[in-house]
């Protein structure tokens, strides 16, 4: 009789994600955070909201770092460093 369990099959080399991150994507996203991150503050500027730059510069900042640690895992899936980048800072 066929072992007919449902446990998932094991990559060849695992990885933390279990996958590779599309490059594409994680060029994508950098440039939109980075953009919006400079509109908002541009925003913040222009209507004096001074108690805002720092939750714009704060929160972008960490996206776009968060987004480049993903962009370098595209490179080097293997590596533990842009994984916890990305992980603790997404």
């Amino acid at each position: 009789m066929a072992d007919t369990t449902n446990e998932p099959i094991a990559l060849q080399s695992p990885t933390p994600y279990g996958y590779t991150p599309t490059t594409w994507i994680c060029i994508l996203f950098v440039a939109l955070y980075s953009l919006t991150s400079i509109v908002h503050l541009a925003q913040a500027i222009r209507s004096r909201l001074w108690w805002m730059i720092p939750t714009v510069v704060l929160c972008g900042l960490t996206e776009i770092i968060g987004w480049s640690g993903r962009l370098w895992s595209s490179y080097d899936v293997q590596n533990m460093d842009p994984y916890l980048m990305q992980y603790v800072l997404c």
